[in-house]
């Protein structure tokens, strides 16, 4: 919208949006077939913006296609491009580590590195689809061992709140996903999850923040409600990483297939 890309350019992003209370990620619309291909037109407009992460522009590799490496090595070359650019710029930057095979993911995440980024993005929408939870996670792990020891990773298109919980106890700190929204526009309402990070029914734990709750009156509630219940997962998972209680939520928590995920990969909470 050419209107609101005005709007967000003189006053920025948060207040075009009336959204002052959290970080906003600019993303580059690799994922959506973006046309614009000039990785600096597109990081001048994230920064005009001011948002507070830029997502540089990516090209996406897939399964199908005979030039996987070359999608890969792009996207390198477009982050060192930025990297180079960014002199005096207060705004974040997010790489996101492709690759279809374990040669080429490890070896962008080995690039990547030596950029010394803010924010690391790894995919996992399609591990979610085809119910490929444990392949998803050796994925990130192995990607996880050749990045920075305190690296922030971003798990983009996680949309599934159990999933989410065990990539938090792994150490991974950002999300995204539209899951609420498709959920909001076939009227589906997400259930709320009543385990508090302490493990135990929230009935004996009041916890004001986990049970509160907005009320889906019309279609806009019905996509704050959902996006809502997502959120209440991850202030779940801080107060368990917090309060030292993490094997015991996610015991009581999990579903059982999740449950058996969180057991094969437990043993790197603890090394």
């Amino acid at each position: 919208n050419k209107d609101f890309l005005k709007r967000a350019q003189k006053a920025g992003i948060k207040k075009a949006l009336s959204y002052e209370d959290g970080i906003i990620i600019i993303d580059n619309g690799a994922y959506g077939k973006v046309i614009e291909q000039n990785t600096k037109k597109i990081f001048n407009i994230q920064c005009a913006v001011k948002g507070d992460i830029a997502i540089i522009l990516d090209v996406i590799p897939r399964s199908n296609m005979p030039n996987q490496w070359a999608c890969v090595k792009k996207t390198v070359k477009n982050a060192k491009e930025i990297v180079n650019l960014k002199h005096n710029i207060s705004i974040l930057l997010e790489g996101i580590i492709h690759g279809i095979t374990k040669s080429q993911y490890l070896w962008c995440a080995e690039q990547l590195r030596h950029l010394n980024l803010d924010v690391y993005g790894i995919g996992v929408s399609s591990f979610l689809k085809h119910k490929k939870y444990e392949q998803g996670i050796e994925k990130i792990l192995s990607i996880k061992d050749k990045l920075p020891k305190k690296a922030v990773i971003h798990a983009l298109g996680c949309g599934s709140r159990g999933y989410q919980a065990i990539l938090s106890a792994l150490g991974i700190s950002l999300f995204d996903s539209l899951s609420y929204f498709y959920y909001s526009i076939y009227h589906k309402k997400l259930d709320p999850i009543t385990v508090c990070s302490v493990g135990k029914c929230l009935k004996k734990q009041r916890c004001e923040k986990c049970l509160s709750v907005i009320k889906n009156e019309n279609s806009k509630s019905l996509f704050q409600y959902n996006l809502h219940e997502i959120l209440k997962e991850n202030w779940r998972m801080q107060c368990a990483i917090r309060g030292g209680t993490v094997e015991e939520y996610l015991t009581e928590r999990l579903s059982k297939r999740y449950l058996q995920v969180w057991k094969q990969f437990r043993r790197v909470l603890y090394d």
